[in-house]
């Protein structure tokens, strides 16, 4: 890329490179290509997998397969399993033919073995009822990278853009130039969306123009340098990170939105995104700076308060969970402490460091600290200010049943101050522990640790899995985090094995890892009876959507319904089909060659179906809330907006404006019966209705708090 190309001519280019279809080899690729041309020239008969490899550019193939292998499993940490890297590879391989999916599948797990060959990836497979092959980077590969400064191959493919993403129309997805690398929709068809404002709100938030926030780039990387150094950081979310945010300084960067199947917006670059982890919330800014105004700063100052929650600068103190006034007095009574981290973010680091895992807000709220030194400075602010509705599918369950009770318990309703729904599930727990109301094996270790497992970050778990239609399954799943391997043998011998991932509270109570998952599952059934002792009346949408799943099973049909704003469901879960990927017996080594691979059938599966309409029947709605909710801001001249499903985000002079249009377009999208046509369409009974008045959800101070 030279320094005359236009940014359109950059973009491009990198989307070609994205694609391997303008290669420049690199010493990893050209090593992995002349692996693949070596073994096949030791074919008397050239096998049709090799024959359409070869078809592809084995450069090129090699190229895009690098690519793929380092996202992945840098993603995982160092170690992925086989499936997702193979998808990958075979996903990118669409770029370069015309081959099915299976064909690329099976091109897939031969690259993975002539990665092996070269010696850039180790495979092993896991022991126990469920074996996996996992796949890992090997220390030649990783020095490879480093001798010739190839790190920056990772997350090529999700990288915000450096000019306007293409519009998206009713009759095509709009996103990256290239048409090939649109998303467009996951999971579903383009066709069933029917709606304009679905179309609008995706081109909206997608116009919103970002800059990298320099200032917190200089500081990320110098604190998380000794980490990056011992390999302590996630070698994709992190260093990746830091690394493209480096290059993409003083550019104006743009992110492609898509839609899933429900309607709901997302990001294609996750590299940067506000949906993205703390790092990468703390490095945008919005591109357009504003005058500060009184209001603006009393959000402003919410804001900070919010990010500073929990953290050493507030005392440990959730600043989150108090009125806005309050928190506002905080940041007042504390401005000069913030003044002093923005001004020397490095000896300060104690005051605010929350570490670089999931959930914490290091970076954000040393975003939010510089930012009131520069209002102070210059008068003006470009920082995304964001505020969240708060449990949010209990808010849609209220609603949609008209209960003023669980109205009132999230925030739906006129208070003081804000309710927390899920320290209530927490207290509930807590008292049945406490009073002999559950028994198992793990009772003692519980109560030993009640404060650790009461806490509301742990109930936060089930009742987000209860409320969208889960189980106690999908609440231990949870409860073990991001998934994570340990080798329960030697490096001769390796016996891998999941564990709870060492960030979650149920790894730091003393269970030996071998027990972790029974634990989970022992406190997931807990949660699951304390959640409903808190909140049966939540239970009625899912039993009524589930007996719509029913009647829809009974005529082979999945249950579909119309979205609000104009997106075609279909709730169909399908049947997995497994085959067997065998790689070929040319390679060296023949350990891992058998790999069991299931895709999505077409045949419904009638199970899944009833387990999955509650949760996107929710999903649905709050899809269309963010739609209609992005097109009133957009019509109040709100410019600038972010959001994260239920968390709404805008420059802190917009905030009043952002709220009414939030919560007022909450209330009218249940001023009809948002179960009634599918009562009508199955003739299933309409499960009864309490005596919320929605118009008074107009009135509600903390309902996006």
């Amino acid at each position: 890329m030279t320094a005359t190309m236009t940014k359109r001519e950059l973009q491009l280019e990198l989307e070609l490179r994205v694609m391997g279809q303008s290669v420049d080899p690199n010493p990893i690729s050209s090593l992995l290509a002349d692996s693949f041309r070596s073994t096949i020239d030791r074919f008397e008969r050239t096998p049709k997998w090799a024959k359409r490899l070869m078809s592809m550019d084995l450069d090129a193939v090699a190229f895009v397969a690098v690519c793929a292998i380092l996202d992945n499993v840098s993603e995982g940490g160092g170690v992925a399993q086989s499936h997702g890297v193979i998808s990958q590879i075979a996903h990118r391989y669409s770029f370069l033919c015309d081959y099915d999916r299976e064909a690329r599948l099976q091109l897939g797990w031969e690259t993975m073995h002539a990665c092996r060959q070269c010696g850039l990836i180790r495979l092993m497979t896991t022991q126990g009822s469920d074996p996996t092959t996992l796949v890992m980077l090997s220390k030649d590969f990783k020095k490879l990278l480093d001798e010739w400064d190839l790190w920056g191959l990772c997350g090529m493919n999700r990288r915000p853009m450096v000019v306007p993403p293409i519009p998206h129309t009713l009759e095509e997805a709009g996103g990256y130039l290239t048409a090939k690398l649109r998303k467009g929709i996951a999971h579903g068809k383009w066709a069933n969306v029917k709606g304009q404002p679905v179309i609008d709100a995706m081109n909206n938030i997608q116009s919103v123009p970002f800059v990298i926030n320099e200032r917190v780039l200089e500081v990320a990387e110098h604190l998380l340098l000794p980490y990056m150094e011992v390999g302590e950081t996630n070698p994709y979310a992190h260093d990746t990170c830091l690394r493209v945010a480096r290059e993409l300084v003083g550019h104006d960067l743009w992110n492609p939105a898509y839609i899933d199947h429900r309607g709901r917006v997302l990001r294609q670059a996750d590299l940067l995104s506000e949906q993205g982890n703390d790092l990468s919330k703390g490095l945008l800014l919005f591109a357009r700076k504003q005058k500060i105004t009184k209001r603006g700063m009393y959000w402003m100052s919410v804001h900070t308060a919010n990010v500073c929650s929990g953290l050493p600068v507030a005392s440990s103190m959730k600043l989150d969970k108090m009125p806005f006034d309050e928190r506002v007095l905080w940041v007042n009574e504390n401005l000069e402490t913030l003044l002093r981290i923005a001004q020397d973010p490095i000896g300060m680091k104690d005051a605010y460091w929350d570490g670089f895992g999931s959930k914490v807000q290091t970076f954000q709220a040393l975003a939010a600290c510089c930012e009131l030194k520069d209002i102070a400075e210059t008068g003006y602010t470009s920082l995304p200010v964001r505020l969240d509705c708060t449990t949010n599918n209990y808010q849609h369950f209220a609603a949609a049943l008209k209960d003023s009770d669980m109205a009132l318990k999230t925030n739906l309703l006129e208070c003081d101050e804000p309710h927390d729904f899920h320290t209530d599930v927490a207290d509930e727990n807590m008292r049945a522990w406490e009073e002999g109301e559950r028994d198992h094996e793990y009772m003692d270790t519980f109560l030993d640790n009640k404060e650790t497992l009461c806490a509301r970050n742990v109930a936060k778990n089930p009742t987000l899995v209860i409320g969208y239609g889960g189980k106690a399954k999908g609440i231990a799943n949870r409860f073990m985090g991001k998934k994570t391997w340990h080798n329960f043998g030697t490096e001769e011998e390796p016996k891998w094995r999941t564990i709870a991932n060492p960030e979650v509270p149920l790894a730091k109570i003393g269970l030996d890892e071998g027990e972790h998952y029974k634990a989970a599952f022992a406190l997931a059934q807990d949660y699951e009876k304390s959640l409903y002792a808190v909140a049966p009346a939540a239970l009625k949408v899912t039993e009524f959507l589930r007996e719509c799943a029913k009647v829809a099973n009974k005529n082979d049909e999945a249950v579909t319904w119309m979205s609000p704003s104009g997106v075609v469901v279909v709730n169909h879960p399908t049947s997995m089909i497994e085959f067997n990927l065998t790689a070929s017996s040319v390679w060296d080594d023949q350990t891992c060659t058998q790999l069991k691979y299931t895709v999505y059938g077409n045949e419904l599966n009638k199970r899944k179906a009833l387990t999955a309409v509650p949760p996107q029947f929710i999903h649905s709605m709050d899809a269309s809330h963010l739609h209609y909710s992005v097109l009133a801001m957009f019509k109040r001249s709100i410019q600038d907006v972010v959001v994260i499903h239920d968390c709404y985000g805008c420059n802190a002079n917009d905030v009043d404006a952002m709220r009414d249009c939030v919560i007022n377009g909450f209330a009218d999208l249940y001023s009809f019966s948002a179960l009634s046509a599918l009562a009508e369409q199955y003739d299933v009974d309409l499960p009864d209705m309490g005596d919320l008045v929605i118009e008074d959800i107009r009135k509600a101070t903390y309902m996006l708090s």
